[in-house]
């Protein structure tokens, strides 16, 4: 891009050329002047409005740190997604969707105010101290018929302030940084799904949450081009390239412009990246009257995060304006993500003010009984071995009057691999103390780890199975990488017996 402008500046300086794109704007010293007007789209204003309203900014790469630390908590759990075993994008069907990263955002940022931080600058530096909170919020619960299937608990931050016990007068900023504004704001500065998924709502199908946080990666990246299109996957290495418009029907025909996309080709290219599949521009057209054609009428009530709005009805054919909604206002105002000429480039806003009358639903989305079967039928996994009825050198009940509890980063638990039947403090890592766990009543995964040597009863190599009541003598057996999703009810039933 900054060679494109230097270029363009050394050809606006000859005379000779008579290059223009239509405008006359003026060189301000100190500012920077691209002559190709559409080229300056920008987001200033949306990290403006972050950084004034919310002392919030983020890294470039941000989304990115989010799915390493969704990743890796998934490899540290030996957790498996649909979409994992598929290689592909993901779906209605994962089980594995995180729904609460604008709250674990939240308690980040008050966390850090208790340290006297005013200024919060999200990047990779803050990796740890998300993914501490990413667990605390996102614990592995066990589905009770099927001990291999498992979700996400996904708190939010009512939780939290319950656990912790945050008195009211600091409760202000956490519910801050959950206000709609915020919401938004972090979804289109970041363009990731797990802010997207919130922003929008829980019953947003993840197909909806793909095309959306797709369209928020271009905003303020790419500049409105009349009969700019694309089809590729990512970003395509044309954009930014000094091209004449050709087609007819614009102010803008016949001058130089940087190369972009127009409102429909922006639809097209949002729809293909969020489904990951080229083949979908035959499902969402090309050009404003295709995609009008190609969507269904829907209510204003009916209408969903996702859905396309139009500026003028079917009788303006192609000379028609179209953007892709992806939340609302505090008001019940839609908003919209569009690219849009007068505004120069991808950009977000309300949709009365921007003169968007009009929804339509494509037909590609799947309908709220799809959702709920693939929701039903989609099965996250775990390798993970699941043991009931754990026998211990103590049993669960003298652990929780002991009341033992440390801040380690890891929930494990260490078990008396000496068989002597002593069970050390510092054998015992908990995020909380077993006494406030077992009042939770939670379904938990807190223990993600659980080595212990000969107090299990083991089972035949060929069976693989693991019992449980008296401990066998066995030399050395190593559990490691266990993991334990008993409510702690039922383990502390489990745990009256002594070995």
């Amino acid at each position: 891009m900054e060679k494109t402008i230097s270029h363009m500046s050394e050809a606006a300086d000859d005379p000779a050329n008579g290059f223009t794109d239509g405008t006359d704007i003026q060189a301000i010293n100190g500012v920077p002047v691209y002559y190709a007007s559409n080229l300056h789209a920008g987001k200033e204003f949306y990290l403006n409005s972050l950084q004034e309203n919310y002392q919030l900014s983020f890294s470039d790469d941000f989304a990115d740190i989010m799915d390493q630390i969704e990743k890796e908590y998934k490899e540290q759990n030996q957790l498996t997604d649909v979409s994992d075993t598929t290689g592909g994008v993901t779906t209605s069907a994962d089980s594995l969707l995180v729904r609460n990263w604008q709250d674990i955002l939240a308690v980040y940022v008050y966390e850090q105010s208790l340290q006297g931080v005013t200024s919060y600058t999200l990047d990779a530096s803050c990796k740890d101290d998300l993914a501490a909170i990413f667990a605390q919020m996102n614990p592995v619960i066990r589905d009770e018929n099927d001990s291999s299937r498992v979700t996400y608990g996904n708190y939010h931050i009512n939780y939290y302030i319950k656990k912790n016990k945050i008195p009211k007068s600091e409760r202000g900023i956490l519910k801050k940084y959950l206000e709609t504004d915020c919401e938004l704001l972090c979804a289109t500065v970041t363009a990731a799904k797990g802010f997207v998924r919130q922003s929008v709502g829980e019953d947003v199908s993840e197909e909806r949450v793909n095309v959306i946080a797709a369209a928020y990666s271009l905003v303020g990246k790419i500049g409105y081009f009349w009969g700019g299109k694309s089809t590729v996957i990512g970003m395509d290495p044309e954009w930014g390239a000094v091209e004449q418009v050709t087609a007819e029907g614009s102010q803008s025909t016949g001058s130089l412009r940087a190369y972009g996309l127009d409102c429909s080709g922006f639809v097209t290219w949002a729809v293909i990246n969020g489904y990951q599949d080229q083949a979908m521009i035959a499902a969402v057209g090309s050009g404003t009257s295709d995609q009008w054609e190609r969507a269904n009428v829907v209510s204003e009530a009916d209408a969903q995060p996702g859905d396309l709005v139009f500026q003028r009805g079917p009788e303006a054919g192609s000379s028609n304006h179209v953007g892709i909604i992806c939340g609302k206002t505090d008001a019940g105002d839609w908003i919209v993500v569009h690219c849009s000429s007068g505004k120069n480039g991808v950009t977000v806003g309300e949709a009365y003010s921007a003169s968007f009358r009009y929804i339509r639903q494509p037909s590609f989305y799947p309908n709220a009984d799809q959702v709920a079967q693939m929701r039903g039928s989609g099965e996250a996994i775990t390798t993970a071995q699941f043991i009931t009825g754990i026998d211990v050198a103590n049993n669960l009940q003298d652990l929780i009057n002991a009341n033992l509890s440390t801040s380690g980063d890891m929930d494990t638990v260490t078990i008396d691999p000496s068989g002597n039947g002593t069970v050390s403090p510092g054998s015992l890592y908990v995020a909380n103390s077993l006494q406030e766990l077992f009042e939770a009543g939670q379904h938990v995964s807190v223990f993600s780890q659980v080595s212990y040597g000969d107090a299990a009863e083991v089972g035949s190599q060929e069976t693989g199975t693991v019992g449980s009541g008296k401990a066998a003598q066995t030399a050395e057996t190593d559990f490691s990488g266990i993991m334990v999703t008993n409510s702690l009810q039922e383990l502390l039933s489990a745990t009256i017996g002594i070995q």
